[in-house]
Parts: structure tokens; C-alpha cells; sequence
């Protein structure tokens, strides 16, 4: 699928942990494909905030409370656990600000791409 998306001129745009983009970086060398490590970085009272009102929308429209339960807990513990450490994970090209509107950071990142920084 990747492949495929390259081979439009698209630029494709894979979400992964950083152990996950390791293991893309070692793909797109060995394909010859350019890659950013770009991290989005949220504040933890916009990601609370906004992983309450997901499972708020979540519990409302499920059909199996549980296995929603369940679901939010063990994300829950990704938030509060592994995820605090992301930041550091890796050597990052280029950080994003999960607060500001996804377009903005978009464009962020499309003018780092193509080597004009935003002043």
C-alpha cells in the first residue's frame, strides 16, 4: 500500500510509536524513500481532556460497554505510561504542536519538507 501511495508522487503519512518509526526508517532507506520523524507534541491536560471526551462518545455509541471499558483502560495506561516518554524516544526532525489546529501544523510540515521553514 505504502508503495503505492509513492508511486502517485503522494506523500504518505504513517502514525507509529517510535520503536514503530525505527523500524520505518530502516524501510524508506532501504527503498531509497525520504523520511521525517516529526513528534506531535500535546500537552497531558489536552491529551486527558481529549481522551475523556473519546470515551465519553465511545460508551455512549457501543453496543459492548465492556470491551469499551477495557479498551480505554489499556489506553489509559499507554497515556500515563509509555507515552510520557516519547518525547525523548527519539532524535526528532521536526516537533509539532498537538494544541494548534492539525492544518496549521500541516502546513508546518510542508514547509519543512520542501525546505522553506515558516519564520
Amino acid at each position: 500500500e505504502l508503495e503505492r501511495v509513492v508511486k502517485t508522487g503522494s506523500i504518505p503519512v504513517i502514525i507509529v510509536d517510535p520503536e514503530g518509526c525505527k523500524q520505518w526508517k530502516k524501510t524508506c532507506e532501504e527503498q531509497g524513500w525520504r523520511h521525517v520523524k516529526v513528534f506531535i507534541d500535546t500537552p497531558k491536560e489536552v491529551r486527558h481532556s481529549r481522551l475523556a471526551d473519546r470515551f465519553v462518545d465511545d460508551i455512549t455509541a457501543s453496543t459492548n460497554r465492556q470491551k469499551t471499558v477495557r479498551s480505554f483502560m489499556e489506553r489509559l495506561r499507554m497515556v500515563y505510561g509509555e507515552e510520557e516518554h516519547w518525547a525523548d524516544a527519539l532524535e526528532w526532525d521536526l516537533r509539532l504542536h498537538g494544541e494548534i489546529a492539525a492544518m496549521d501544523n500541516a502546513l508546518v510540515l510542508v514547509h519543512f519538507i520542501n525546505g522553506r521553514p515558516l519564520a
